[in-house]
């Protein structure tokens, strides 16, 4: 018995709550089937009823002889306003250059025939994601976010205002999204 595989059961505690699995989309199938397995079944909910992907392009080709292709990009400068990133900067521990209290990145848009797309140097919030849509023109509309470079979360200053999270913590600063939307190179 001794070569026999050993079956490890995850004791009550050490469990994760039900909520914590739908917010992460895992199941509790154990070390086997690992994380993940109820993943495509979140995204099919979150690409139709939160995206509003028409589930019937899905499949679909749109093939033409006419596709220009346009590419805007803009260099921009980020306020940091937050002080922990600032004394890790001091610290050497983030080895990112500053100007003058700010941090240089860059945007863009690009249109390739009728899609367009919006490249975002962080992880945005979704509403920032939907706002931003909403500028957007032409029926393909593309968000790519950390697309050309990684500033942490650009949270929007309506969030900011409701309460401070992770994200905020690690954040730039409130002035983040403002500076990113106003520099969007239409």
């Amino acid at each position: 018995m001794a070569d026999a595989a050993r079956i490890t059961i995850t004791p009550p505690s050490e469990k994760l709550s039900r909520r914590t699995k739908a917010a992460y989309a895992i199941g509790d199938l154990g070390n086997s089937a690992g994380p993940g397995t109820i993943v495509p079944f979140w995204y099919l909910y979150f690409l139709t009823d939160i995206a509003k992907l028409d589930p019937a392009l899905l499949g679909h080709e749109v093939l033409t002889d006419d596709a220009p292709i346009t590419v805007k990009t803009r260099t921009l400068l980020i306020p940091v306003s937050n002080r922990f990133l600032r004394l890790l900067q001091r610290l050497r521990i983030i080895k990112r250059q500053e100007f003058d209290g700010h941090v240089q990145s860059e945007v863009w848009t690009m249109r390739i025939g009728q899609g367009q797309f919006v490249t975002l140097p962080g992880q945005a919030f979704y509403d920032v994601g939907l706002k931003l849509k909403e500028q957007m023109e032409g029926p393909y509309k593309f968000i790519i976010g950390q697309g050309n470079d990684e500033i942490s979360y650009i949270v929007p200053p309506w969030r900011w205002e409701k309460e401070e999270g992770y994200e905020e913590g690690v954040s730039l600063g409130p002035e983040s999204w403002p500076t990113i939307e106003a520099a969007i190179p239409w």
